[in-house]
C-alpha cells in the first residue's frame, strides 16, 4: 500500500500522495494519487490536518503541494468569542463585527439608551407619546419607565405634545401630555373693549362696544359715535355748528376735532343777515360769498362781445350779427348789427369762416345773417400734386395728370417707369449706350441706373457695337464687350493631315497626307496621294512591304485600290505556282 511501480521496482509514493496495494512490479510504471484535503482541513508536511478551533478552510487543498493554513473565523456584529466559537451577545448588549474566534474570549458592551428611550425586555424603546426620559438607561439591566410631560400655563395637549394655546385663549398649567387632547378656553372681552391681535383692548375715545367679543377670533372694532348734520367734533364729543356754517352728518367722534364749513353762496347770490339771497334781475355775483361773515351785494351784468340785452338778460346776437361788449343787462333792451364777410371767407351757419385750404372767394361781402355760401376749389395743373391743400410740382422722375382738387386729401405723382433698353440718368429715362441693354422697369424717381454691357458668345465678335458671327473658318472665345470697339475672330489653322473643305478642317482621306497650316478661311485645299516606294504594294490604303520572293516598282497610289507585287523569277528546279505568302498572283499579261 502507498507504493507505485517504477522501472519494475516498488517504490514509496511521494509525500502527500497515496495508492492502494496490488500494483504488479512486472508490469508498466504506475502513479500514486494526490491526497485532497476535506473541508476545514489544511496541509502540514504533506498531511491533511484538522483546522485549529476558531478557523475554517474550504475543501480542496492538495497535500502533495506546499503547506496551507486555515482562515480565522470573524464574528458578525452583536456576537462575541467564547471557547473559540462565535456566540450571540447577552440581551441588552452589543458588539461590533470582527472578533477573531481563533483568539481569546471577548465580551459585549452594555447598550445605553438615548434620550426619550426606556428599557423593555433588554431593548431600548421610544418613550410613549407625551412622556420623556433622560439618556443612559442600561438595556442589559432591569426594565425602566418614562415620566409624563406636564404642560405649563397657557399650554394644551395636542397629539401628546404641549402646544401653546391659540391666540386669544387661556389654560391653567398641569395638563398631562401622555393623556388625551385638552382645550384652551376663549377669552371674552368686556363692555367698551374690542379684539386687536387676539387681545382685549379698550375702545378708542368717541367709540363704544357692548362687550362679549371672542379674543380667539378675528379682530373686531368699536362702533364710532357719528355726529348728526350741522354738528362737529370737539374733544371727541358732538357740538352744534356756529351761525352761518354747516356740516353734513357723520363726523366720527373717535377721531380728531372737525370744523363746520362756511355756507358759501352760489353764483348770483349775495349775503343778507347770514343768508344767501338771489341777486336782483340784470345783476350777478360770483359764487363763494361766506354767509358766516358780513353782508355782500351784486354787480350789474355787462354783456360781452356779440351779446345784447333782452329782458335784463345778456343773450347771444342772432346768427350773422354782432355787437360790441358793454351793454348793461340791468337796463333796457339792445340790438346787434349784421356781419359782412371778408375776401376769401364764406358763410357757414351764419358765421364768416376762412375758405378751406385749397379754395378761394375773391369777391368777399357775403352777409353772415343770410344763407350759407361756398368757396371755389383750386384745380392743380398737370405734373402737380396736392400737398397740405397746396398744388406743388411733382418730384423729379414723377408725373401726374392735371385736375387734382387742392381742397381734398394729399395726392401722389406716379413714378415714370423706363422702357426696355433705357436707364435712369438724373431722374430721366435715357436710351442705353450702343452695345448695352437693360430690362424695362427702372423707376426714374430713384437713383441713377446703368445698362449692362452685351457680352458676345463663343465664335462671335464685336461689329459696330453688336455681336456678329465669326466668318466661316474663323473662331473666337466668348466674352467680347459689345459696348467697346470692334473685335476680330482668329483664322482656324488646320493640323497635319488635314485639308480645308467648305471652311472646315477635315481629316485627309485614307492614303493621302498634307502638311499642317492650311487656313480654313480661304478656299478648299487637297491632300497629296501617298506613293509607295519600290517593293511595296497598297493594302487598305496603306503601303506595305511585298512578301518574300515578290517585287514591285515604286509609285503605287495608296489612296486608290489595293495593288499586288509580282512574283520574282523562279529558282532553278521549278516553282509551285504560288507566291511565298500563299496567295495566287494575278495573271501575267503577255506583251
Amino acid at each position: 500500500m502507498n507504493e507505485r511501480v517504477l522501472s519494475n521496482t516498488c517504490v514509496s509514493c511521494l509525500p502527500g500522495t497515496t495508492n492502494a496495494g496490488g500494483d504488479l512490479a512486472s508490469g508498466s510504471n504506475t502513479e500514486c494519487s494526490r491526497t485532497i484535503c476535506g473541508e476545514n482541513e489544511y496541509v502540514s508536511s504533506n498531511s491533511c490536518l484538522p483546522c485549529p478551533r476558531g478557523t475554517s478552510n474550504t475543501a480542496g487543498d492538495d497535500a502533495s503541494l506546499a503547506d496551507t493554513i486555515c482562515d480565522a473565523t470573524l464574528c458578525p456584529s452583536n456576537q462575541r468569542v467564547e471557547s473559540n466559537t462565535c456566540v450571540d451577545c447577552p440581551a441588552g448588549t452589543t458588539n461590533a463585527a470582527g472578533d477573531d474566534s481563533s483568539g481569546p474570549n471577548t465580551s459585549c458592551d452594555p447598550l445605553l439608551c438615548a434620550a426619550n428611550e426606556f428599557v423593555s425586555s433588554n431593548t431600548c424603546s421610544d418613550c410613549p407619546a407625551g412622556t420623556t426620559n433622560a439618556q443612559g438607561d442600561d438595556a442589559s439591566s432591569s426594565d425602566t419607565t418614562c415620566d409624563p410631560i406636564l404642560c405649563g400655563v397657557n399650554e394644551r395637549v395636542l397629539s401628546n405634545t404641549c402646544e401653546n394655546c391659540p391666540a386669544g385663549t387661556t389654560n391653567s398649567a398641569g395638563d398631562n401630555a401622555s393623556g388625551v387632547n385638552t382645550e384652551c378656553t376663549s377669552i371674552e372681552c368686556g363692555v367698551n373693549e374690542y379684539v386687536l391681535n387676539n387681545a382685549c383692548t379698550p375702545c378708542p375715545l368717541g367709540s363704544t362696544s357692548s362687550g362679549g367679543h371672542d379674543a380667539s377670533s378675528e379682530d373686531t372694532s368699536c362702533i364710532a359715535t357719528l355726529c348728526p348734520s350741522n354738528q362737529k367734533v370737539l374733544g371727541n364729543a358732538c357740538v352744534p355748528c356756529e351761525a352761518g356754517t354747516t356740516n353734513v352728518g357723520g363726523d366720527n367722534a373717535s377721531g380728531p376735532n372737525t370744523v363746520c364749513d362756511a355756507v358759501l353762496c352760489d353764483a348770483n347770490e349775495f349775503v343778507s343777515s347770514n343768508v344767501c339771497t338771489d341777486c336782483p334781475a340784470g345783476t350777478s355775483n360770483s359764487q363763494g360769498n361766506d354767509s358766516s361773515g358780513f353782508d355782500t351785494s351784486c354787480t350789474p351784468i355787462e354783456c360781452g362781445v356779440n351779446e345784447r340785452v333782452l329782458n335784463n338778460v345778456c343773450v347771444a346776437c342772432l346768427p350773422g350779427t354782432t355787437n360790441a361788449a358793454g351793454d348793461l343787462a340791468s337796463g333796457s333792451n339792445t340790438e346787434c348789427s349784421s356781419t359782412v364777410c371778408e375776401v376769401n371767407e364764406y358763410v357757414s351757419s351764419h358765421s364768416c369762416l376762412p375758405c378751406p385750404v385749397g379754395s378761394t372767394n375773391d369777391s368777399g361781402g357775403d352777409l353772415a345773417s343770410g344763407s350759407d355760401t361756398s368757396c371755389i376749389a383750386t384745380q392743380c395743373l398737370s405734373n402737380q400734386r396736392v400737398e397740405s391743400n397746396v398744388c406743388v410740382a411733382c418730384e423729379a422722375g414723377m408725373t401726374n395728370v392735371g385736375g387734382d382738387d387742392a381742397t381734398g386729401a394729399d395726392t401722389e405723382c406716379t413714378p415714370i417707369i423706363c422702357a426696355e433698353n433705357e436707364f435712369v440718368s438724373s431722374n430721366t429715362c435715357a436710351p442705353c449706350p450702343a452695345g448695352t441693354t437693360n430690362t424695362g422697369g427702372d423707376g426714374a424717381s430713384g437713383s441713377d441706373t446703368t445698362c449692362a454691357a452685351t457680352i458676345c458668345g463663343v465664335n462671335e465678335r464685336v461689329l459696330n457695337n453688336a455681336c456678329a458671327n465669326c466668318a466661316a473658318g474663323s473662331t473666337n472665345v466668348g466674352g467680347d464687350d459689345a459696348s467697346g470697339g470692334n473685335t476680330e475672330c482668329d483664322s482656324i489653322i488646320c493640323s497635319t493631315n488635314e485639308y480645308v473643305l467648305s471652311n472646315t478642317c477635315q481629316v485627309c482621306p485614307p492614303g493621302t497626307t498634307n502638311v499642317g497650316g492650311d487656313v480654313a478661311t480661304g478656299g478648299n485645299t487637297l491632300c497629296d496621294a501617298v506613293l509607295c516606294p519600290s517593293n511595296q504594294r497598297v493594302s487598305n490604303n496603306a503601303c506595305v512591304p511585298c512578301a518574300n520572293g515578290e517585287t514591285n516598282i515604286a509609285g503605287d497610289n495608296a489612296s486608290g485600290p489595293d495593288t499586288y507585287c509580282e512574283v520574282a523569277p523562279p529558282p532553278i528546279g521549278g516553282s509551285t505556282g504560288e507566291s511565298p505568302n500563299g496567295e495566287t498572283p494575278p495573271p501575267t499579261n503577255c506583251e
